[in-house]
This record gives C-alpha cells, structure tokens and sequence, in this order.
C-alpha cells in the first residue's frame, strides 16, 4: 500500500538540549539591555502498536533570569521550570488507498506551518485528525486534510482556543 510506512520500535525514547544565549537591546523593556543564557531539554517516550502509539514528553529548562524577562518579550517558554510537555494517544488505520490517524490529547499542532505562524513549543490539549486518500485509477494521485482543535494553554496571556483545517 502507498501509506504504508516503516514500523517503529515498540519503546523510542527521544531528547533534545538546546543551549540558548541571548543579548537584548530594546527600549520599553524593565530592563532595556539584558543578557542571559538558557539550557532547555526534552525528553519523549514513545510506546508503539500496530494500531497506535501512547507518547508522553517532559521539557525542562534552567535560565538565568529566572523568566523576569518572558512576558515583556511574548516568550511563552518559560526560561526556568519543568512542565509535562506531551501525553498523547495516536490512533491509526491504513489501507492500500487511505491512511487516517486520530490523535487525543495534550500534542503539538500537527498542521503544516512556519514558525512565523506557529511556535513549535507551542502545545494544546485537544484532537486532531489526519486523513488521506489516493485513487491513481481514478485521477486522484493524493488527497489530504488535516484538523485540529483545541486549548493553548501554555501563553502569558492565558488561555487561547482554536480550531484550524488545511
């Protein structure tokens, strides 16, 4: 089938470190010129089956401002502290022409965007849907939508919710 895809281990731990320095010079700021460094790191435990996989992530971060600076600049990562990051159920169905993966809980977005239109630290808690189809003999070579709602809850602002299709 074309969606057939490789399969995964049934366990997959996953990490990331990411060492961060920043220098900023900006009017209208507590501080107008600040420097500080960050380290953040997240870890992804991924447990699969034939019909879905069960993740669970955790992000941590240490910073040297102590996240004095975060809302000032619209940083909606913290700079110092833990958080749960990801707890997700990913249920899944493929077919020699359709491919469909529903997935609950708290996840990243899942739509294609840049980072200028979403930040990929950026979770929801919700559920989203991927569905795909292909019928060469009939003209269609690929078909795919993708959906997801739910709350943002990790802004300074508060809590956003949203719904979004492509």
């Amino acid at each position: 089938p074309f969606f057939q895809e490789e399969k995964a281990p049934w366990w997959q731990p996953e990490w990331e470190l990411r060492l961060l320095g920043d220098r900023v010079e900006q009017d209208g700021l507590p501080e107008p010129r600040f420097t500080r460094g960050d380290a953040r790191l997240r870890l992804r435990w991924t447990l699969a089956w034939e019909w879905g996989r069960v993740s669970l992530g955790s992000r941590h971060a240490a910073g040297t401002d102590g996240n004095v600076h975060n809302s000032a600049r619209y940083d909606q990562e913290p700079s110092t502290g833990s958080h749960l990051d990801a707890a997700r159920l990913d249920l899944f169905k493929d077919t020699e022409h359709t491919s469909t993966e529903v997935r609950l809980g708290l996840q990243e977005n899942a739509l294609l965007s840049q980072e200028s239109l979403w930040d990929k630290d950026l979770v929801f808690l919700g559920a989203s849907l991927r569905a795909g189809f292909r019928r060469e003999e009939a003209g269609l070579l690929e078909l795919g939508v993708r959906g997801e709602g739910g709350r943002v809850r990790s802004l300074p602002a508060g809590d956003v919710d949203f719904v979004a299709f492509q």
